[in-house]
């Protein structure tokens, strides 16, 4: 292999490195959001499929799921929340079977089932915010899709290979954590390796400012600078004499 080849093995290899990271970084992330939102991973995943189709965007997604756990933690845990006091009055059948869902999972389904017995746009705008708070209004098209709506992501998702499992999740986290175990030692090694030369530096720097308290030292330093300085300025001067003088000449030849 020649020298190209060998540059161009080595650039394959870090570019594999950065798509590797790049997908690792990406699973992880979505495996802490699922759980974050307390959703099982495919859940979440169908979830995502649905808001991409819908044109949720996955922040808008996020934080109003995280608004319907926070309303709904509230409505199991307190006798009066903000849910509650919006369903009361809206759907007390509703409300009830809310309160009695199993996890936020059956929670959702109960309010598809709901959207999509629903007719009047105003209701379902009315049910959104009752249980997403303000940011009912970003999911909106998407809980009108009802309980189908929800069923057609899972079945495409499946047809598209099922998305990310549990076990390429873990594999990913492991990935991450040894690429940070990796950085952690290359520091140490770094770090012993850079102590003696910083130390070293440190007593040169010192002593080269404990010279320059002395003056006929300073003195004679400067001169030499000064005069390596005009030096260098000369060598410039003539290389542009020399060029200024093969000028007329260089005007010649390109005629």
């Amino acid at each position: 292999m020649g020298a190209i080849g060998g540059v161009a093995a080595i650039a394959g290899v870090a570019k594999l490195g950065r798509v590797l990271r790049s997908t690792a970084d990406e699973m992880d992330k979505m495996h802490k959001q699922a759980k974050n939102l307390q959703l099982p991973l495919d859940q979440f995943q169908a979830l995502r499929h649905q808001a991409e189709l819908a044109g949720v965007a996955n922040d808008a997604l996020t934080k109003s799921y995280q608004t319907f756990n926070k309303n709904l933690g509230e409505l199991k845990t307190k006798k009066s929340s903000l849910m509650s006091t919006a369903l009361k009055d809206f759907d007390p059948k509703l409300l009830e079977a809310m309160k009695n869902a199993k996890d936020s999972t059956a929670a959702y389904d109960l309010v598809l089932v709901k959207m999509q017995s629903m007719t009047d746009a105003s209701k379902k705008a009315a049910l959104a915010n009752a249980v997403f708070g303000r940011n009912g209004k970003d999911m909106l098209n998407m809980l009108s899709e009802g309980t189908d709506g929800l069923a057609k992501a899972k079945a495409n998702l499946a047809a598209l290979g099922g998305g990310l499992t549990a076990e390429d999740a873990k594999a990913a986290e492991d990935f991450n954590d040894s690429i940070t175990r990796m950085g952690q030692a290359f520091d140490t090694v770094k770090f012993s390796a850079f102590t003696p030369i910083l130390k070293d530096l440190t007593g040169l720097f010192e002593r080269l400012v404990e010279k320059m308290k002395d003056k006929a030292w300073r003195d004679d330093i400067t001169a030499k600078l000064k005069a390596g300085l005009q030096g260098v300025m000369s060598t410039v001067k003539s290389v542009i004499k020399i060029f200024q003088a093969l000028a007329p000449a260089i005007k010649l030849t390109s005629h």
